[in-house]
């Protein structure tokens, strides 16, 4: 592996930091606890030095030792149900001694119960005991020490783990790889993620209130999910406790942007409890909108189903006219001319029909129809409003207990509810970036200054319940609710390029804005059982579980508008912008998500130790898994009606078109009386306008070719089967061969995906790229896999091991980047779209690591991997002549190398006064092979012996759609069908070609994987005094990664580090605890770009620079 200079020098400092840490650890103490009675070893025995912090407890085979400085101590032995030990030693220097001790069980009197003991999972001692025992590499921290650092979610806290760091906050990244490589269980069930186009679950949800500990795992087992690609974040909550609590927690934060004299603006839309983060429908335009299209031609036409509709008592106000009003219609169901009399409509066209029309009722009815919609629109409004600084608040109630019946029994629960808020102002610059057509450098263009005010909640509720019987038989059931909402108002001022710099002249006064509200909720539910059967001296485990699990996502009315200077001066009024010629003055989306998963588990374990007198277990297992997705974005235009005029049209008021200032905006869209409506005597024909009949104002129209395939439903389900096995080399026959144990066998999953795209309005199954058949919007995938592991262990001594893992995985592609979907959140913002012809990615995964554990709460861990991806799944961005897609594709292959590095050592000044500190960091490359194209999906339309069309533009030449694959040479550019003013490759054909579109890659052929960093880095410093007053520092950083791979935009778009440093404190009162946390003290920025040279070697252009700044919290808890 070829490491850079700057690493190399890194190593050096680490390795003699190293030889200065442990260089005094050469006195040792080491035995083995067992039962006095029947010599049975006893595991988690606590074996301390008193009057200091130093100890360790024993292993699964009773043995313990303990690295001690020379002098003398008093040993104290303890276990439960057993009484103490005590014991006088004196160690010398570079003195090693043996000492075993035998513990008799404790009196217990006839009235007592036994009581069962229970490992505490919270504690940063148990999790290093659960590292140092596991069969695979896995890395860890609790409860206990995510309290000290004042993290406020999961994902402040697994920045501390070795190996993790985190992007946007909130998806966790193991060894540098990207978050989509990353599993998220919680208490060991799947989780469902609400984001619609990631795999990783977002941590930031689940508040540490709840947590009992958090492991990132790095190596597989066979009874492990094939998906583990680079690791996996499990994440546990609390279990019941001990004793009864009872406990308050309250907390506010605080911003240094506060103090500047900002401006804060959120959208005028409210919902019922706004407050508490849950809008309850309010802001929905889902339920008011009707299950048919909305076009220009429902309106115009009286046959359509708009007008069809009429009786609807949900579509109008007011009651019906009877009065029968005659009227010519045509054979095309238009109205000729004024109502006239029978015998003219007849000499007019013999093929006219003389009918009851109802005319006047019809027109009444279509105002009020229309007004029904626009006036649900404009309750929401595209307007805004100031708001003052919302002051954050946090708030949590926890309540638990166990109780004992009987000597046979225990049963507990553990329940949490949590709420807070949060505000947030970003001042961030935005830039698209792209080589000059003189020079061929790259430029910074289009910038655009961005502000974006936020306001958040987050809610969550924890319920453990635990019910154990005989020590043999547990039974749980855990349930975690978490529901976030961001109210969220964006500005975007600066050059637009929409269309181009040519197209139009807008100046740095162009204003973008964008009004959106998101709810996220995730509910996991799980009942679990374990239970034990001991026959014959071999122990029986049968552990089964189902989990029901359910994400949200609930963006029920954004809405985007623009404007532009008239004048192009600074200070002049300003106009609506629109790219089309038509009065568009904004867009509103609906997006809705569902997922529900399905998961069962069983295992059947046989323990076979005490019939062999050596450790040897079977394990075999089932999992059936499933998870079901319906997904629906409805996307509608606001246009002046009737709205066939162009911008410039003298019939366009300036009251809608015109804005004085900034704080006028959207304020015409926002008023329920300006709906466009009929005179009763109206006559409108489908594309032309008749102002002495109709009253102008606004239209709501569906964005018909953005809502062709706006929503799908997938369903996937996962049928798994494993064995495996753990035993010792010598098999009980060798102690040097015992020292080496295998864990290791085989998984087969089968996997199956069915995706259906449709409109979200007509629910008409659309048709998908991807499909080879008649089969129209479905598309499928149906595959099987063996996957092998393979662990071996090294059993050095009582502290030392080594470990050596062979794993396959798998990383396959989610719904939401098959699905030929676009989505554009701002007008000049990236496009994301879906890639049906995304394949598997597997994954061969090398570890080896040494550990050594000296001291009790202390580690010195080395490791070493390397991964080969065949077809890693990576994010493209592809500028197109106007436009910057986000897809999707499939790389040749990618390799990655590093090394990781822990240690964790603890200093005791005194019996009260002790300070630890850790540092953990991976060094690491990787290598990406791709092609020399990038791919974007482009829709097309199945016709069997028919007319073939294939993709859309504005171009009459379509030379816009490049020189499609697939596309015959006879193909012609063609009006497309029913849109005006856009052109497509039109053929004959009988079938089904598959299709994409090529862009060249400006990427480097070999480059780094997206989301590797070569340097991951934590540090922390941990101080415990006397009073319960605690001081912790931490740092984490790391260095610059590949965010998107580029094609036509400049190549790769790197993200740069970001070094956080923060600073918590506490102190411990009788009544509980008053904590204070300082972040991001060093006040860096966050930031991207691109390098000019096509890699990290030219000069750096920015697309994105953000300063976060620096935030004080505060919080207080009670014991009561």
């Amino acid at each position: 592996m070829m490491i850079s200079k700057n690493n190399t020098h890194f190593i050096f400092i680490f390795i003699l930091l190293l030889s200065i840490i442990f260089s005094n650890q050469e006195s040792k103490i080491m035995g083995k606890i067992s039962d006095k009675s029947n010599l049975e070893p006893l595991i988690g025995a606590m074996v301390m030095l008193v009057g200091t912090n130093d100890g360790t407890i024993s292993d699964i085979n009773g043995e313990y030792t303990l690295v001690v400085n020379p002098g003398e101590y008093l040993l104290k032995v303890s276990y439960i149900g057993y009484d103490d030990i005590n014991y006088n030693i004196r160690i010398n220097t570079k003195q090693n001694m043996t000492k075993d001790f035998f513990m008799s069980a404790a009196l217990i009197q006839a009235d007592q119960v036994n009581v069962t003991a229970r490992k505490k999972e919270s504690s940063a001692l148990s999790v290093l005991a659960a590292q140092k025992e596991s069969v695979i590499l896995q890395d860890g921290i609790a409860a206990e020490q995510i309290s000290k650092t004042g993290d406020s979610n999961v994902a402040e806290g697994v920045r501390r783990i070795t190996g993790i760091s985190v992007v946007d906050d909130k998806f966790a990244v193991i060894r540098g790889l990207p978050e989509r490589y990353t599993d998220t269980q919680l208490n060991s069930s799947p989780v469902t993620s609400p984001e619609p186009d990631k795999k990783a679950v977002p941590l930031d949800m689940f508040p540490t209130d709840i947590i009992e500990n958090i492991i990132a795992v790095k190596t597989a087992t066979p009874d492990m999910a094939s998906t583990f690609s680079s690791g996996g974040v499990l994440v546990k909550t609390k279990a019941y406790p001990d004793n009864y609590i009872m406990k308050l927690k309250f907390g506010t934060s605080y911003k240094d942007y506060y103090s500047n004299n900002n401006i804060y603006y959120l959208g005028s839309g409210e919902g019922e409890y706004d407050m508490f983060g849950y809008d309850m429908g309010n802001r929905s335009i889902k339920n008011i909108l009707p299950d048919f299209q909305l076009d220009r031609f429902a309106y115009a036409n009286p046959e359509s189903e708009l007008m069809q509709n009429v009786n609807n008592p949900d579509h109008y106000l007011y009651e019906a006219i009877d009065d029968e009003v005659w009227g010519c219609i045509d054979d095309e169901g238009d109205m000729i001319g004024e109502i006239t009399t029978q015998n003219s409509c007849f000499s007019n066209n013999s093929n006219n029909e003389w009918r009851v029309i109802n005319d006047a009722h019809r027109s009444m009815q279509q105002n009020k129809i229309y007004s029904q919609y626009y006036k649900k629109m404009a309750e929401n409004g595209f307007s805004f409003k100031k708001i003052k600084r919302v002051i954050p608040y946090s708030f949590s109630i926890s309540n638990g207990n166990k109780f004992n019946p009987n000597r046979d029994l225990e049963w507990g629960y553990f329940i949490n509810f949590n709420h807070k808020n949060g505000f947030k102002y970003k001042n961030y610059l935005k830039s698209r970036v792209q080589g000059s057509s003189i020079t061929g450098e790259l430029e910074q263009k289009f910038p655009k200054e961005n502000y974006e005010t936020a306001y958040s909640t987050n809610t969550g509720i924890n319920l453990n319940f635990g019910l154990n019987i005989d020590e043999n038989h547990t039974i749980k059931y855990q349930a975690v609710y978490s529901h976030t909402s961001k109210d969220q108002f964006r500005v975007a001022e600066g050059l637009d390029s929409y269309n181009g710099p040519v197209a139009n002249n807008i100046d740095d006064d162009a204003y973008f804005l964008l009004d959106k509200y998101v709810e996220k909720d995730i509910l996991t539910q799980s009942l679990s059982g374990e239970h034990i059967f001991n026959r014959k001296r071999i122990k029986r485990i049968f552990d089964w579980s189902y989990t029901y699990g359910i994400a949200k996502r609930y963006e029920p009315d954004n809405r985007r508008h623009d404007y532009e200077s008239i004048n192009d001066n600074p200070g002049s009024p300003f106009k609506i912008y629109s790219n089309s010629g038509e009065k568009i003055f904004g867009y509103i989306d609906n997006l809705e998500g569902d997922d529900i998963s399905y998961n069962y588990d069983a295992n059947f374990t046989l323990d076979m130790e005490d019939k062999f007198d050596f450790p040897f277990k079977f394990k075999t297992g089932l999992r059936t898994q499933s998870k079901d997705r319906t997904f629906e974005m409805r996307r509608l235009i606001l246009q002046w009606g009737p709205g066939f005029e162009s911008l410039s049209s003298s019939n366009f008021p300036d009251s809608v078109h015109i804005y004085d200032s900034f704080e006028d905006f959207g304020s015409s869209a926002s008023n329920p009386n300006l709906g466009f409506d009929y005179t009763l005597d109206s006559q409108w024909e489908y594309g032309i306008s008749e102002y002495n009949y109709v009253n102008p104002g606004w239209l709501i129209l569906d964005d018909t070719p953005g809502n062709k395939t706006g929503a799908y439903t997938a369903s996937e389900s996962v049928d798994a089967a494993y064995i495996m096995f753990e035993f010792p080399l010598g098999f009980g026959k060798n102690k040097f061969a015992d020292k080496f144990s295998f864990v290791g066998g085989f998984r087969f999953e089968k996997y199956y995906l069915i995706i259906d795209a449709y409109n979200p309005v007509s629910g008409t199954i659309s048709n998908m790229i991807g499909t080879t058949d008649d089969s129209g919007g479905r598309q499928t995938i149906e595959e099987s896999s063996v996957i092998p592991s393979v662990n071996f262990q090294y059993k050095i001594d009582n502290e030392q091991k080594l470990r050596v893992s062979y794993s396959k995985s798998i990383n396959r592609p989610l719904f939401r980047e098959l699905t030929p979907i676009e989505h554009q959140e701002m007008l000049d913002g990236e496009v994301s779209l879906g890639y049906p012809y995304l394949e598997t990615t597997n994954i061969t995964n090398y570890d080896f690591r040494y550990e050594w554990y000296p001291k009790l709460g202390e580690i010195l861990s080395v490791s070493y991997f390397e991964k080969y991806f065949d077809n890693p799944i990576e994010v493209t961005k592809v500028m197109s002549s106007d436009l910057i897609y986000r897809v999707y594709n499939n790389a040749i292959s990618a390799k990655t190398q590093g090394i990781e590095f822990e240690i964790r050592k603890s200093y005791s000044f005194s019996s009260n006064n002790n300070f630890q500190f850790f540092i953990n960091t991976t060094l690491s490359e990787s290598e990406v092979i791709t092609y020399e194209n990038s791919r974007v999906a482009v829709p097309y339309e199945y016709v069997d012996g028919g007319t073939f069309n294939q993709g859309i533009t504005f171009d009459e030449t379509c030379d816009m759609l490049g020189s499609p694959s697939g596309v015959p040479d006879h193909a012609e550019c063609v009006p497309y069908p029913g849109v005006d003013g856009f052109y497509t490759l039109q053929w004959e054909q009988e079938g089904y070609d598959l299709y994409y579109q090529e862009f060249a890659s400006t990427s480097g052929k070999n480059r780094p994987l997206q989301g590797q960093s070569d340097l991951i880095l934590n540090i922390g410093f941990d101080f415990s005094f006397k009073d319960e007053f605690d001081l912790s520092i931490s740092f984490n950083t790391f260095s610059q990664r590949v965010s998107a791979q580029g094609s036509g935009i400049g190549g790769e778009e790197y993200e740069l580090p970001f070094n956080s440093l923060n600073i918590s404190l506490s102190k411990g009162f009788e009544f509980g605890k008053i904590s204070f946390k300082i972040k991001n003290l060093l006040n860096d920025f966050e930031e991207f770009g691109h390098y000019g040279a096509g890699n990290d070697s030219g000069d750096f252009v920015q697309s994105y620079i953000y300063k976060p700044g620096r935030s004080l919290s505060v919080g207080m808890s009670f014991n009561l």
